[in-house]
């Protein structure tokens, strides 16, 4: 199996994409509660869907029935081709915002990048021509 690329594509349930340079990052950025409910889906800078693996599991604990606290689990990240999620392009195509970052300053940079990578890009360039051709002749609204 390949090796990880670094840094992670993470898309949010919010429909933000967000880059996530170093597992440090993604253990201090995102709760293992989060991580394990699939609030993320992650995917390496190769397009590849990757998989959270737990080596500490999420422990729920309360006090008298009244207070209920969770300690996060610790967590690494795995490249799996064969992971039931949707393709990166789905994924590009369902996200309004890219947060800042030093790699990329649009979504369609991230598309082109991903077809460099030899990802397929088709759904989420189409939507992108459509926009761009809407704009040019006045989007239709008045």
């Amino acid at each position: 199996m390949a090796q990880l690329e670094w840094p992670l594509f993470v898309f949010r349930e919010d429909g933000v994409l967000q880059l996530c340079e170093t597992l440090e990052d993604a253990r201090r950025e995102f709760e293992g509660v989060d991580v394990e409910a699939r609030v993320f889906e992650f995917y390496d800078f190769s397009g590849c869907p990757v998989k959270p693996v737990f080596l500490q599991l999420n422990e729920h604990s309360s006090f008298l029935g009244l207070i209920h606290t969770v300690s996060s689990a610790v967590f690494e990240f795995r490249r799996d081709p064969d992971l039931e999620t949707d393709p990166i392009d789905v994924a590009v195509l369902e996200t309004a915002i890219l947060e800042k970052n030093d790699r990329f300053e649009g979504l369609i940079q991230v598309r082109k990048h991903l077809e460099n990578r030899g990802c397929s890009m088709e759904l989420s360039r189409l939507r992108q021509e459509t926009e761009a051709a809407e704009q040019v002749s006045g989007g239709g609204g008045g």
